[in-house]
């Protein structure tokens, strides 16, 4: 009886052994060379619809990698890769080259003299407690020569021409924006959401153009976008049109750049006349249309 006690305690001991070395085997074996993640600078979580976890990446450009695998591999903008690297030449990546990519859009900023984070948020259109947030900041004091990071911000300066070849033209002749692309916080329930898509102020009956020769894949209405279209182009990128009051184009349509496809509305979830525009990239994730409109 006392040897067979033995035996089942060496027979566990070798099984244990066994399945430390296949882990081993396993860890080993995982690919390295082409994504390392940098310790997190800082982290955050937003209530709204799930937590977003800031965090910074390490990559390495492979030989033959374009800026846009890059974009959609992890899924941000070709303007914050740009900004944060501050890439002279999107185009001409080098092989072995290493960039840093943070888990959402934005942008790096150093501290002026004069600034205050306040001026900031105003200027970026940021809710001031996000940049707090994300940078970890309990306070608005800041420094000169400090550096932060603020989420959804576009660098200005940046042409993003030099990276796309096909460009989207603006659906409407009048071009004010009054709700930009990003994080944003709901007025009335302070929840802070993710707005994919840029709003124009129009006047009801506006003509709303095509940004982009393509198809009228789907046109439709909901009670979210009211009437709607969403339209695929040959480069695998969609646009959508909505809180449309009519349309001009039919299901399944082929449309050139610049035609009416339907005039400005009121329709869904909106309290006044205005075009929410948004641009998806081939794997469906929202892009800035600032960075990509002519």
């Amino acid at each position: 009886m006392k040897n067979l006690k033995y035996i089942i305690f060496y027979f566990q001991f070798v099984v244990l052994l066994l399945i430390i070395f296949i882990s081993c085997i396993t860890t080993s074996n995982t690919d390295y060379t082409n994504v390392n993640k940098i310790q997190p600078v800082f982290s955050t979580n937003y209530s709204s619809n799930g937590m977003i976890v800031f965090e910074w990446y390490q990559h390495i450009i492979q030989s033959g990698e374009t800026l846009s695998m890059i974009s959609e591999k992890y899924g941000i903008s070709y303007g914050t890769i740009i900004a944060v690297n501050n890439l002279n030449n999107a185009r001409r990546l080098r092989g072995g080259q290493i960039i840093r990519i943070p888990s959402i859009d934005g942008i790096i900023y150093q501290i002026k003299e004069g600034d205050s984070l306040l001026k900031i948020s105003s200027y970026y259109n940021v809710p001031l407690d996000v940049i707090l947030d994300v940078n970890e900041l309990t306070t608005g004091d800041i420094e000169s020569g400090e550096i932060i990071f603020i989420p959804s911000a576009r660098q200005n300066d940046i042409d993003l021409r030099v990276v796309l070849h096909d460009l989207f033209s603006f659906p409407l002749q009048n071009r004010e924006i009054i709700n930009k692309y990003g994080i944003t916080k709901d007025v009335n329930t302070g929840t802070i959401l993710f707005h994919e898509g840029v709003d124009f102020k129009a006047k009801e009956g506006e003509t709303v153009m095509a940004a982009m020769d393509g198809i009228a894949s789907i046109i439709g209405e909901n009670n979210f976008y009211g009437k709607y279209i969403l339209m695929n182009h040959s480069n695998g990128y969609k646009t959508l049109y909505a809180h449309m009051n009519s349309f001009s184009v039919n299901d399944g349509e082929h449309v050139k750049k610049g035609q009416n496809i339907g005039e400005t509305g009121n329709t869904g979830n909106s309290i006044e006349t205005h075009l929410h525009f948004g641009i998806y990239d081939r794997n469906n994730r929202a892009i800035n249309p600032l960075e990509v409109l002519k």
